[in-house]
């Protein structure tokens, strides 16, 4: 399958990304929530200078470096495959988050989060758009790995 459809989901996801956190920019205090559902959803904007919950924290260098690396090895792997329409939209997403979550960290030295909820009381790290792009795509990508796994076992190669 042609890969045009994987950087235009790339594309976009990356562009709705950024649009959502310039409205956040535009529109929220920083560290101050707005409630949008009671006891369940906030925007709430904060700037996180590591990475995933705050890992590394402080470590945006390194973790551009390792971004970078991992885009080499990502690019490396598909060049040559061929993709089928699930892993087109996964490695799209996982693509368009990657570089909305890396444009924040060269521009800001810190990824803009809002996304903040609260679960049976469990109040779940901050994250953004880019993040939900990301982890969309892994479970697509992990769907179809043991979907391919299960047909492949069964001699079944659809």
């Amino acid at each position: 399958m042609n890969k045009k459809p994987l950087y235009i989901i790339s594309f976009v996801w990356f562009v709705i990304d950024f649009l959502s956190k310039k409205i956040v920019i535009n529109n929220l205090v920083y560290n101050k929530s707005l409630t949008i559902i009671n006891n369940f959803f906030n925007l709430t904007y904060v700037k996180n200078r590591g990475g995933a919950f705050n890992f590394l924290n402080g470590g945006v260098i390194f973790i551009i470096i390792i971004t970078i690396i991992i885009f080499f090895f990502i690019y490396k792997y598909l060049k040559d495959r061929e993709l089928m329409l699930i892993e087109i939209w996964g490695y799209g997403l996982i693509i368009g988050g990657a570089i909305g979550n890396l444009f924040d960290r060269i521009i800001y030295g810190y990824v803009i989060d809002f996304l903040d909820f609260y679960v049976l009381g469990y109040d779940f790290p901050v994250f953004n758009i880019a993040d939900c792009g990301i982890v969309i795509g892994i479970f697509m990508l992990l769907i179809y790995s043991f979907r391919s796994e299960g047909s492949d076992k069964n001699g079944d190669k659809s």
